[in-house]
């Protein structure tokens, strides 16, 4: 019975009663909450904004450092094409340079060979014509020997000379 009364005497205030009854379990929730798992939650999640807030510190200044290092790179590889340019362009002189050297010192040498060779041709052109001159010499004296040995016809005359001739052929083989 008693039962009944309090069932009763709960009907016409069920709906003040349950929400009286929601708002206070709410309320102890809230300070529950407050109490035991607000602190943690609170901290966890400024840690996670400021893990967030030093990735994004950190991604911008790794995109400033890597856009820093390409810079560099690009630099550095323009440094070394230049510097490759330069090599090449020393290169180039240097081989130009040797080649005309070259080519001046085989000029040179190709004078003063045509200048040798002038000189010896002379030299063995003024020996010949000595050797001309005396050969020349002795066989006019030979030719007036046999001149003066012989009595002269128009025939022998001819044969003498004829003779002289082919000696002076065969003589001249024979050195």
């Amino acid at each position: 019975m008693m039962f009944s009364q309090f069932v009763i005497a709960e009907a016409g205030s069920t709906t003040l009663g349950t929400f009286l009854f929601v708002t206070l379990s709410f309320l102890l929730l809230l300070f529950l909450i407050k109490k035991f798992a607000w602190g943690s939650i609170t901290t966890i999640l400024q840690q996670r904004a400021d893990k967030i807030a030093n990735d994004l510190d950190s991604a911008e200044a790794s995109r400033i450092k890597a856009a820093k290092l390409a810079e560099e790179r690009k630099q550095q590889l323009l440094d070394s094409r230049n510097e490759a340019q330069t090599i090449v362009n020393r290169a180039k002189e240097t081989a130009d340079k040797s080649g005309q050297a070259i080519i001046s010192d085989a000029k040179d040498e190709a004078v003063n060979l045509k200048e040798k060779a002038k000189e010896e041709v002379a030299l063995e052109r003024k020996q010949v014509l000595e050797s001309l001159k005396g050969e020349i010499g002795e066989v006019s004296i030979q030719l007036a020997t046999k001149i003066m040995q012989q009595e002269l016809t128009k025939e022998s005359h001819e044969t003498l000379i004829n003779s002289y001739i082919e000696g002076l052929g065969s003589g001249h083989e024979t050195r």
